[in-house]
This record gives C-alpha cells, sequence and structure tokens, in this order.
C-alpha cells in the first residue's frame, strides 16, 4: 500500500497524468472547441486556478460571462457525468467567478454557469451534452 500511494505520488510530482487526467483533458479540449466553432462563443481562458480548484471554460457569450464546467466520463453506466456537479462544487465555481470578474474586470458581464458533459467510450465516438444556464449565479 506504502509503495502505491508513493507512485500515485511521483506521478502527480512528475507531471505524468493518469488515465482519468487524460480523459478530462480531452473532453475539455472537445468542448472548448465545440464552444468555439458550434456555439459560436469567445473562449477567453481555460483551467483557471483558484484555491479549491479550477475553472475549466471561461467564454464570452453576448452580454453572458459563460463558466463552463466540463465532466468527461466512459460511460453513463455511474450515472451521468453532469448530475456530479454538486453543491460544494457550485459553491466553489460561483466564488471563483465572482473572483476571475474582478481580478479581469469583467464585472459589466452577466455571469452564466453552464456544464458540458462529454460521454466517450473507449471503442466510439465521444457525446457532448451542453447545459446551458445550469444552475443560478445568485
Amino acid at each position: 500500500m506504502r509503495e502505491l500511494i508513493r507512485r500515485l505520488l511521483n506521478l502527480r510530482k512528475s507531471g505524468t497524468k493518469t488515465l482519468a487526467q487524460t480523459l478530462g483533458s480531452r473532453g475539455e479540449e472537445l468542448v472548448a472547441r465545440h464552444v468555439r466553432r458550434d456555439l459560436h462563443m469567445k473562449v477567453v481562458a481555460r483551467n483557471q486556478r483558484f484555491v479549491g480548484g479550477e475553472l475549466d471554460i471561461v467564454a464570452i457569450d453576448g452580454h453572458d460571462l459563460a463558466f463552463i464546467e466540463v465532466r468527461t466520463r466512459r460511460s453513463d453506466n455511474a450515472g451521468a457525468p453532469e448530475l456530479t456537479v454538486g453543491t460544494e462544487k457550485r459553491r466553489f465555481l460561483r466564488r471563483s467567478a465572482r473572483k476571475f470578474m474582478s481580478q479581469r474586470r469583467l464585472t459589466s458581464f452577466t455571469p452564466r454557469f453552464d456544464i458540458a458533459a462529454v460521454v466517450w467510450p473507449t471503442d466510439g465516438q465521444p457525446e457532448i451534452r451542453y447545459h446551458k444556464n445550469a444552475f443560478p449565479p445568485r
């Protein structure tokens, strides 16, 4: 057990991504492309780190500043990925969005919280389910 923990810690230190992190990165890249090409939004930031986590994608959509949380899974077998954005994550996203908007002087925009669920089977094509205004900004 100690050896396993040591190896996992070394993976993080060396910058090597786990399979889940690689899948997540691929999902975020796919969604960023979808947001730009298909939804015609302007991506202004990606992977913005804050205490407690990160903002996956931030994009301008008219007068809205969309904070897009991306959830990528291999299947829906354990439940829909979009349903995994719980109360704590929503609280973090709201708090981080306020900081982001203040730091970048983007307070004239209306914050909006979207969720993009990507189901990417090992042997198939990815499916994106995009939920605009997934939860209120409060």
